[in-house]
């Protein structure tokens, strides 16, 4: 099943609005237009379809010191080492750390296509991470982290110009009974969502780590207006502010891009072909910017 079937129709700017029969409906959205999508937004293969924020609870990720398994046992002998408490010895698995004197449990522990994962249940446990786990202990790079901050946080912001009424949401979570984390982002005008992007933080199939277009689509009455790649650039400055600042080389994804329209319209945005297939795109955040 292709995830992307509409980029490769209007908002590429490959359509045949002329053979529409809502022809001016499309040139001219207006409040009242309605919004159709198509995709199926019921379903994810990298992660959570519908993530659920959660107060006070953040995600730590990235490309840790260690190897494999061996990274995880490094973060968790420093956990023990202060006094927080973990069982579970099957280190190819998601391992949660309680309290140190407390059955709750405070960490979640995992590796995912070579970056270390580390969710926080409470301040405490987020400060712990900050202090003995996220930076990069070098008197030449005080400030470079070996791990990016994830909030499970709902956010919006402005887009472009404050009068266009265009505003970015992002919601990021778990979801309920489902493994992993991801990013749901809703590009509305006024109140209205005219797009919207699923990003999860691995494409586990090619093994790429980092953020991950899982689905992406403009809805159907919308196209052709640049709410694609206004989409896009929030996306890609969401996700620079995240990592670029403390890692380096993080591969931004496209997962499953299985149109040649589709692939041409990414390719302009700067994403490459990294399977020498066509299906499987992407960049490095903070290197490519997005063409003209």
């Amino acid at each position: 099943m292709s995830h992307l079937p509409w980029v490769a129709q209007e908002f590429m700017g490959l359509s045949q609005i002329a053979d529409d029969p809502n022809a001016d409906r499309v040139k001219n959205p207006t409040s009242s237009t309605p919004t159709t999508f198509s995709l199926n937004w019921s379903y994810s293969e990298n992660g959570p379809y519908e993530p659920t924020p959660e107060a006070g609870v953040c995600t730590f990720m990235g490309p840790w010191e260690e190897e494999g398994a061996h990274r995880i046992k490094a973060a968790l002998d420093i956990m023990r080492e202060h006094g927080y408490r973990c069982q579970q010895d099957d280190y190819h698995e998601d391992l949660e750390v309680l309290g140190k004197s407390t059955d709750d449990i405070v960490f979640v522990v995992t590796e995912t296509c070579g970056w270390l994962h580390i969710r926080c249940a409470t301040k405490e446990a987020e400060d712990f991470v900050l202090e003995h786990l996220a930076i990069l202990t070098e008197e030449s790079r005080p400030d470079f982290r070996m791990l990016g901050r994830v909030p499970h946080v709902e956010v919006t912001t402005k887009m472009g110009d404050s009068a266009n009424g265009v505003t970015m949401t992002s919601r990021t979570g778990n979801g309920a009974g489902e493994d992993g984390i991801s990013t749901l982002f809703e590009l509305k005008k006024g109140t209205k969502i005219v797009a919207k992007s699923l990003c999860t933080y691995a494409n586990i199939g090619m093994q790429n780590p980092g953020p991950t277009i899982e689905l992406f689509e403009v809805a159907e009455e919308w196209r052709c207006q640049g709410y694609a790649k206004l989409l896009l650039q929030g996306i890609t400055d969401h996700f620079e502010n995240m990592f670029f600042a403390h890692i380096e080389e993080v591969k931004f994804n496209v997962f499953r891009c299985e149109t040649d329209h589709a692939h041409e319209w990414f390719r302009r945005q700067g994403f490459r072909d990294w399977d020498d297939s066509g299906e499987e795109l992407g960049k490095y955040l903070g290197v490519e910017a997005l063409s003209d």
